[in-house]
């Protein structure tokens, strides 16, 4: 469809230890509409591990999560 990204976007809660998934907050098919849905979430749940995915492909993740995931990936 004219160059736009579709699929199976969700934007996940986690619990703050970046072990499991929690909530699936939103599902969209459409990449632009996930992205309003991920930055709503972000107004919505401040400081917690929140993540943008397109299937197991992490597009975009909160403060939270992004320095959880760096810790670990430093770690091994």
């Amino acid at each position: 469809m004219g160059g736009m990204v579709e699929g199976d976007f969700t934007v996940e809660q986690w619990d703050d230890a970046g072990r499991k998934c929690i909530e699936i907050m939103a599902r969209a098919g459409n990449a632009l509409v996930a992205r309003a849905a991920f930055d709503m979430a972000l107004t919505q749940r401040p400081g917690r591990y929140v993540i943008l995915c397109h299937g197991a492909r992490i597009i975009a993740k909160s403060p939270l999560a992004d320095r959880l995931l760096r810790e670990q990936a430093a770690r091994g």
